[in-house]
């Protein structure tokens, strides 16, 4: 089998060749293709040093995003190339990066330091797959292997052990015996881990559909940086989501939600996700007034993520409740003050002074337009302004 690589890869790998270089695709890329899968990212390792790649390359813009260790990012046709030198690597004793990186030898050497069997193949710029640890076989039995031994390659890096997760989350690959034996008891190595990486690794996991096989098959794994939790079972695509349900299964879900804050995620992500734990217990309703008002107070994105969470919670009506709360947001009902067609400067024309009574009576003008007691038209809503204010003249 062969792989067919897109009309500006194979013209980069052709360039180096006939500059006298070898060049090959590796890693995900080739694992990707292989799968049928879509991939943007191309990786492309080679013999030629850093400072040969960027004169191959001359009249391309290229950045030195990982010289130490032989990498030059190339702006090529629109798309951003990592070219990396051949190289072995030497001890690992921070438990992340390599103490010292030799250039040098052949492609077998160079993907004899990669992680995983499936990651370790390459594919020239015919198509030809070069396969030295056996990872096609793997990838046809979705099959995690290590490349030699595991218990050395997750000492050499720990964040490998979450990879390996993530794939069994996203591609629902199962981990042979000796790969998740060695993962189990390297876990504690994760310590040595920042926090973001930590981070992007578990949301990708959690995101996959497969989460649920990759939680239940490697609790001491995810122990490492999260509290206890129960089963884990959601259909729905949005992370939050997902992520609520997971907190949501543990005891003390609220405390468990900061997970994201202690692994450094987006602070958008975090407080949704402490938004929708914190509010799981919301009786679901599917009457339209209601969740105009909920719109209102949470916002209709939030109130729909929220609906998404009930249905995954077994809520009887959570299901009709997100119907109308999109439809709200499609219809666009009045649910702000910015929705009104009239604002507080048309409220002073008519006699209202600025101030706590002019935004009292915008608040109830919305009131009454949200329970369709007022149309959102301009003549109605002044008219019942002039009256409220009337009626209301000691009001502060």
């Amino acid at each position: 089998m062969q792989l067919q690589l897109p009309a500006d890869i194979i013209a980069a790998l052709r360039r180096l060749e006939c500059a006298g270089y070898a060049a090959y695709c590796v890693g995900g890329c080739v694992r990707d293709g292989l799968l049928g899968r879509q991939t943007a990212d191309y990786d492309i390792a080679t013999t030629a040093l850093p400072q040969q790649v960027k004169t191959v390359f001359a009249g391309c813009r290229t950045a030195d995003t990982g010289i130490a260790h032989g990498t030059v990012t190339v702006l090529w046709r629109g798309r951003a190339l990592e070219i990396t030198t051949f190289r072995r690597e030497a001890a690992y004793s921070d438990g992340r990066h390599p103490d010292r990186v030799a250039f040098g030898g052949t492609i077998k050497t160079d993907l004899a330091r990669r992680d995983f069997t499936v990651n370790a193949m390459a594919c020239g710029a015919d198509g030809r797959i070069l396969d030295p640890f056996g990872g096609r076989a793997d990838l046809a039995a979705k099959q995690l292997r290590c490349v030699g031994d595991p218990a050395v390659r997750f000492k050499e890096d720990a964040l490998r052990i979450l990879r390996a997760v993530r794939f069994v989350g996203v591609l629902g690959f199962a981990v042979e015996p000796a790969t998740a034996a060695a993962m189990a008891a390297q876990a504690p190595g994760l310590g040595r881990i920042s926090a973001e990486r930590i981070g992007a690794e578990f949301v990708r996991c959690i995101a996959g559909r497969y989460a649920r096989q990759a939680l239940q098959g490697y609790p001491a794994v995810f122990a490492q940086f999260m509290p206890p939790y129960g089963d884990f079972s959601c259909t729905d695509s949005h992370l939050p989501v997902r992520l609520a349900l997971l907190f949501g299964s543990c005891r003390h879900p609220a405390r468990a939600a900061q997970t994201l804050v202690l692994l450094r995620q987006p602070g958008a992500l975090c407080r949704t996700v402490r938004f929708l734990v914190q509010t799981r217990s919301w009786p679901a309703t599917a009457d339209r007034w209601q969740l105009r008002v909920l719109t209102h107070r949470w916002g209709s994105d939030r109130l729909q993520l929220l609906c998404r969470l009930k249905v995954q919670m077994g809520s009887p009506v959570a299901a009709r409740a997100l119907a109308v709360a999109a439809d709200i947001q499609a219809q666009g009902d009045c649910t702000a003050l910015s929705q009104l067609a009239v604002s507080g400067r048309d409220l002073q024309q008519v006699g209202l002074a600025p101030g706590r009574r002019l935004g009292a009576c915008l608040d109830w003008l919305l009131g009454e337009v949200m329970a369709d007691r007022l149309p959102n038209r301009r003549a109605a809503l002044l008219a019942a302004a002039q009256n409220w204010s009337a009626g209301n003249s000691g009001a502060v």
